[in-house]
């Protein structure tokens, strides 16, 4: 059973390690209300990274600590982390009567090939868990929520002959299930074009005053920052295909490392939607500038979704330059920071420019649960899964670019060790999708 452990002092600095079955889980009598759940699919991107960044401040460290049987210096909880990732696992034991060996969960799970013990709760509607141990009682909500997704024989070799399509399917909902709904929310209530029916809701959830003017994109450009990242791309496709002509945006400007994907991306979804739209690089800030001045609109909102090289100063730099755009009202919405790994001086020169940018942070989960408040649970997976399905059925066209990586290995250059390499330097391209499978 092999383990990938991260600094939580300096996130470039990883190790994997290997224990036996003498050695772990721990305990080995599985707890009352418990399940064991092997790991199967899980997927690795920047957001794993997110996760390590903000780990102890999120808690997102306290999901999968490292098990005390480690190796020094990696038992030393203190100093050394399991990132946790989203995908599937498989249940191999279960003290819960309703929760049978052979369900398939969709999740948070570490990245490790070993299995692990979940304290569950049922929870609505049929079919979905909620993870109760104490260690984990301050993470945010969508983080302890688990769903059956099926039920499968378990061999007696250990591993499910999974069919390749099966496992496809597994593979891009683990890469961007979770993240999709960012793009679903954002544009669904955060830009509301109908709010009597879905309520406003800002991108901080119902923490925080959000108007019906904050949501109003009718005469706006909407600009898409980093939009070859995979959250970008699904905010991408939610608003030039759920909207309605004359709902606005004015034009939909998108900057990106990949413009000529992207655009043509984009040009086949405008089509239904009627925006106009242009897909700009980094190297082209000005260009997208003027050409969202042409539009002549009352409103600028960029949404950053971890845009590198100081993109996002550079378009207020550009956009305080143009005369016809200079006076008009500028939001900047916060979704990701850039694929790196930050020094202590970056983070607070980070931090210090967010603020004097005045730019309105997005949290996922803040802006779920006051969906989830207001509609119901049942309501809001049922929608939003006909919307993925939708997606789904043209992922050819929408993600051309995009490539599935597999690997069975937490070790090595091509297992979770050499993806990390990756994440943590910026290496990882666009259309690179990190996958790995374990049983």
């Amino acid at each position: 059973m092999d383990f990938h452990v991260v600094s939580k002092v300096d996130n470039n600095i990883h190790e994997s390690f290997s224990l036996d079955r003498s050695s772990y889980p721990e305990p080995k009598e599985l707890s009352p209300d418990s399940a064991r759940v092997q790991p199967v699919v899980i997927s690795l991107t920047s957001n794993n990274l997110s996760y390590a960044r903000f780990g102890d401040f999120l808690h997102w460290w306290d999901a999968y600590p490292v098990p005390a049987t480690a190796p020094a210096p990696y038992n030393d909880k203190t100093k050394w982390g399991i990132v946790p990732a989203w995908g599937y696992g498989i249940v191999t034991e279960s003290t819960i009567n309703s929760l049978k060996p052979g369900t398939l969960l969709f999740g948070f799970w570490p990245t490790s090939s070993a299995p692990v013990d979940l304290k569950l709760s049922p929870s609505e509607p049929s079919g979905n868990w909620v993870e109760i141990s104490e260690h984990r009682k301050l993470q945010m909500s969508i983080y302890n929520e688990y769903k059956e997704t099926g039920h499968y024989d378990l061999p007696t070799s250990g591993t499910v002959d999974w069919p390749k399509e099966q496992l496809d399917n597994m593979a891009w909902t683990a890469l961007l299930g979770t993240v999709w709904q960012t793009g679903y929310l954002l544009n669904k209530y955060s830009f509301t074009t109908n709010p009597e029916v879905d309520p406003n809701i800002g991108p901080m959830g119902a923490s925080t005053p959000w108007s019906k003017e904050d949501a109003d994109l009718s005469e706006a450009v909407l600009v898409n920052l980093s939009a070859s990242g995979k959250t970008a791309r699904g905010f991408a496709w939610q608003v030039l295909n759920k909207r309605s002509r004359g709902d606005g945006p004015l034009g939909f400007l998108q900057i990106t490392q990949a413009p000529e994907t992207i655009g043509e991306v984009a040009k086949r979804s405008a089509q239904n939607s009627g925006t106009p739209t242009k897909a700009s690089g980094y190297s082209d800030i000005a260009g997208g500038v003027e050409w969202a001045a042409g539009l002549k609109p009352k409103k600028l909102v960029i949404i950053d979704f971890g845009a590198r090289d100081n993109a996002v100063k550079k378009l207020v730099e550009s956009v305080n330059e143009s005369p016809e755009l200079k006076e008009v009202k500028t939001v900047i919405i916060h979704v990701g920071s850039e694929q790196k790994v930050y020094s202590k001086e970056e983070m607070m020169a980070y931090l210090q420019d967010m603020q004097m940018l005045g730019k309105v942070r997005c949290n996922t989960a803040d802006i779920l649960d006051a969906v989830v408040a207001s509609i119901g649970r049942q309501a809001y997976q049922d929608a939003v899964q006909s919307n993925w399905n939708e997606w789904s059925q043209e992922r050819e066209n929408n993600i051309p670019d995009m490539k599935l990586t597999w690997s069975d290995s937490v070790f090595g250059e091509h297992g979770i060790h050499g993806g990390w390499d990756r994440v943590t330097t910026g290496s990882l391209a666009p259309h690179e999708c990190l996958v790995f499978k374990f049983r």
